[in-house]
């Protein structure tokens, strides 16, 4: 049983990196556990949830969506016993933020999960299971600060997982990748190495895959409803709709997210210099610093897919995101331009009518 407020933090992930950022302050401490439209729930005790909005000021002075609070995030907030709502003052420095570009037109970023330590990309052992789409994951958790771990769920359902599990840790060197199936309570155990006292884990992936499931198994009890993927197309349905936090009895966070059909990138590109490292340094060692890889004398990428060296496919899927991300980028450029356009322009009529008001 938490007896202190030192111990309540400890328990939902509190550590230096955030206590360095607060100088006697006279606000509460809160983590941020659950989002619904412009409220956020925030726990700022062992026993105490309470709901949280921003001030009206915070709102104004914020540069996009990214500044505001989401779950995962310590924040300061104003509150008392007698009040129905705490008021947000700030977010804390994040340590990572898992983040994709929102569903939708324009270039607004959607955080999936704030403060993780480590990011398990759920894929279940059928048709789901798409190499594509795990590089994309992996790169999008690399670049956030987080840890990946690929975790093949419904792993009962597999006729060659040890082929499969093979396959896959040759091309994602250096990520932790486990098979688990908690409907026949297989290999369950390897999950134990991530549960720690203070550290944060979040589930991401499709829907269906079984991450509403596996923090039903983890915390004991049926919290969040589960929905199976449909055998005539191996897709599932969008069970959980928000993203939560929960805290489990030795002290671990996990963080449950909706399913998603789409992943889209936004400025990712150090994740994926990460992921698809031999391609980088084999483009830095080309004769011509820019390089296009395709007829140029002394190029070092050609020459190793000549060889056999470097895998066709890969190298292509690489390619196909690198254009991604430039055209993210030139997008995001061309907005920045017209939002800094459309800040002088006011700022040019402020100073006209200045000048107006002053020769009256």
């Amino acid at each position: 049983m938490i007896k202190s407020n030192s111990e309540f933090l400890l328990a939902w992930g509190w550590n230096d990196f955030f206590a360095q950022q607060i100088q006697n302050s006279e606000f509460t401490i809160g983590r941020v556990i659950g989002e619904e439209k412009d409220r956020w729930r925030l726990q700022i005790s062992a026993e105490t949830a309470v709901w949280a909005e921003l001030p009206g000021r915070y709102r104004y002075q914020s540069r996009s969506r990214m500044d505001f609070p989401s779950v995962g995030d310590w924040v300061l907030c104003q509150y008392e016993e007698h009040q129905s709502m705490a008021l947000i003052q700030e977010v804390l420095e994040r340590k990572s933020c898992l983040y994709r570009k929102a569903v939708g037109q324009g270039p607004a970023a959607q955080i999936l999960a704030s403060n993780v330590d480590y990011a398990f990309i759920l894929t279940s052992a059928n048709a789901d299971l798409n190499l594509a789409r795990l590089e994309r994951y992996v790169g999008l958790v690399w670049d956030s600060g987080a840890v990946p771990v690929i975790l093949i769920t419904k792993s009962e359902l597999a006729d060659n997982l040890e082929e499969n599990l093979s396959f896959l840790r040759a091309q994602f060197v250096g990520v932790d990748i486990l098979a688990v199936s908690v409907k026949e309570k297989q290999n369950l155990e390897g999950l134990n190495r991530y549960l720690q006292l203070g550290k944060t884990l979040v589930f991401i992936g499709s829907s269906g895959v079984g991450k509403s499931t596996l923090t039903n198994f983890l915390l004991g009890r049926d919290v969040l409803i589960t929905q199976e993927i449909r055998e005539s197309d191996d897709r599932g349905k969008h069970t959980t709709t928000a993203r939560y936090l929960f805290s489990l009895e030795n002290g671990t966070c996990v963080i449950d997210t909706p399913g998603m059909r789409q992943l889209a990138l936004m400025d990712q590109e150090e994740g994926f210099e990460n992921l698809f490292s031999d391609f980088v340094e084999l483009e830095n060692i080309c004769r011509f610093n820019d390089c296009q890889h395709r007829t140029e004398p002394g190029c070092a990428v050609l020459s190793a897919l000549e060889e056999g060296t470097l895998d066709v496919e890969r190298w292509e899927r690489y390619q196909k995101l690198q254009r991604e991300l430039r055209r993210k980028m030139q997008i995001e450029d061309r907005v920045k331009r017209r939002e800094e356009k459309e800040k002088m322009k006011k700022r040019q009529k402020e100073m006209y009518e200045h000048i107006k008001m002053k020769r009256r």
